[in-house]
């Protein structure tokens, strides 16, 4: 069973967008990432520009690469 931490306050809103977007993943063949389409479509949504995007990006990505590696591991 996986433990639960504490969100930082400062991470709240990248949690939402992750929670938002992983509905956006492609789950036929295997859990693939989130599609870079649906990160765009979603800063320019909110409003998100230069470093504030690439910061989501940069956030997002990695969150995605914890969560796959998190069920490729469960699927040994």
């Amino acid at each position: 069973m996986a433990s639960r931490v504490e969100l930082f306050p400062h991470l709240a809103v990248d949690a939402e967008a992750f929670g938002a977007l992983s509905c956006d993943r492609q789950i036929g063949m295997g859990r693939g990432p989130i599609p870079w389409s649906s990160i765009h479509l979603y800063g320019e949504r909110c409003g998100l520009v230069k470093d504030d995007f690439d910061r989501l990006v940069r956030i997002l990505r990695a969150m995605d690469e914890a969560y796959l590696a998190y069920f490729k591991e469960r699927e040994k």
